[in-house]
């Protein structure tokens, strides 16, 4: 396996808990509420276990990594380092936006604060896991298209003979890979990073449930190869099929899937790789002319603004949206959408912006017209420095009288702003997982 340092769709299978709970340990809670964030980050702790796991496994060589500016963050943080018994010197707040996808600057504020920790607590040695949370950014962009990266393969590297690959477009040999040993930082030069996250809160509070439940019970490791995939990319498809003969060799009862088909609601799931929303079968978009390949065709335009297409800076394809504000007065991009009642969509999009402020609003409605809901989606503010994603803007399981959805794209303030692959996709069911499984992930960089 390599780390890629351009970017690029990061697969990974992660085992939280592979070990079972003794008979004699049990979990001293069956359901998590969903807690809230803590009061004071310098408060009282409570590092009294909760977890039948704690005790069992170690979580010594464990750091933690939260935003102290996520709420989610902050209560998947405390939460997690609770019941698994983790102190408070293995615990990085760090202070940066809660956003999905950052420039360089910041993540170099970040990695600072990362690093000042470990070395401050004479950690650097003693730490191989790094664990952060979903509210901790996810993307890296720039400098320049093939500087971008996720923040967890940046975090990896830090503070060890792999640092000065930090920030520039490269493929790291990873020296772990193959290897059937316990892994060591100290041996290997680099931490292993993974991430508390689902879709929501909720999601994420069963992960670290499911852990504690495990009980040493085993379901099917589901593989999912999309054979669209060639060129550079075919990499990972190989991951996947020597991921299946290794699971096999090991006595795992595994489903390696090499159809077209995207597979979901698999039963009795224990562990799943896939190339997630990347996969070419993944899911169909429900908008239309989402990268205004066909002109400004099915978009509805509203406001104090100039709006043109642009072929010289597109996200993908060979044209983009731009719009040109010289006031601060509101503009509205808009697109009315039939879709489903009781099925879960998202709506993501990206943006390339001089100023001002973008966000996204969804309104469903009835075949009649009747406003059943409406929800504002993140922010994206100032000067992005090149694309940038527009936070997705997930929605639960509309209600089942549901017929039409209108995507608004809302811009305010003065500058050029430029959108590309606007989409309003359908959140694909959830397999069914056994006590102990992983999350139901998918992380991608891109």
């Amino acid at each position: 396996m390599e780390v890629n340092k351009m970017r690029c769709l990061i697969l990974f299978l992660v085992f939280l808990m592979v070990s079972a709970t003794s008979p004699g340990v049990t979990s001293t809670a069956d359901h998590i509420e969903d807690p809230a964030p803590p009061a004071s980050l310098g408060g009282v702790w409570d590092d009294s276990p909760s977890s039948g796991l704690y005790g069992i496994i170690s979580y010594d060589d464990v750091v933690v990594v939260y935003n102290v500016n996520s709420e989610v963050s902050c209560a998947i943080m405390e939460n997690f380092t609770r019941r698994r018994g983790i102190p408070p010197d293995r615990v990085v707040g760090v202070d940066v936006p809660e956003r999905e996808s950052i420039d360089r600057d910041t993540f170099n504020t970040l990695r600072t604060q990362v690093e000042s920790a470990l070395r401050d607590r004479k950690l650097t040695q003693k730490i191989n896991y790094i664990v952060t949370t979903k509210g901790v950014p996810l993307r890296v962009w720039g400098p320049g298209s093939s500087g971008s990266a996720s923040v967890d393969s940046e975090l990896a590297l830090i503070l060890g003979p792999y640092a000065g690959y930090i920030g520039g477009a490269y493929w790291i040999q990873n020296p772990y890979y193959g290897e059937n040993e316990r892994f060591s930082r100290e041996k290997y030069g680099f931490y292993l990073v993974t991430r508390l996250t689902g879709y929501n809160l909720s999601d994420t509070l069963s992960l670290i449930e499911r852990a504690e439940r495990s009980g040493g019970k085993r379901g099917i490791f589901l593989l999912d190869v999309d054979p669209g995939k060639g060129g550079g990319y075919a990499a990972g498809n190989r991951w996947l099929r020597d991921a299946n003969s290794t699971l096999r060799s090991m006595g795992f009862e595994t489903y390696l899937d090499e159809t077209t088909t995207f597979i979901t609601d698999f039963e009795n799931c224990s562990g799943y790789a896939s190339w997630g929303s990347n996969d070419g079968h993944y899911s169909t978009t429900w908008n239309k002319n989402q990268g205004f390949e066909e002109g400004l065709n099915h978009w509805e335009f509203a406001g104090e603004g100039e709006v043109m297409l642009n072929t010289s800076y597109p996200y993908r394809g060979g044209r983009c949206l731009e719009v040109k504000k010289n006031t601060t007065g509101d503009f509205i991009i808009a697109q009315n959408v039939s879709v489903r009642g009781s099925i879960a969509y998202y709506i993501s999009g990206h943006v390339n912006m001089t100023g001002g402020v973008v966000h996204f609003t969804a309104e469903v409605f009835t075949s009649s017209g009747a406003l059943l809901l409406r929800e504002k989606g993140g922010t994206v503010s100032g000067f992005t420095s090149g694309w940038a994603l527009l936070r997705q803007l997930p929605l639960k399981p509309l209600p089942p009288t549901a017929s039409k959805l209108r995507i608004v794209i809302n811009i305010s303030g003065k500058g050029e702003f430029y959108f590309d692959e606007i989409r309003l996709l359908e959140v694909k069911p959830h397999n069914t997982w056994i006590p102990g499984a992983i999350a139901e992930t998918y992380v991608s960089s891109s």
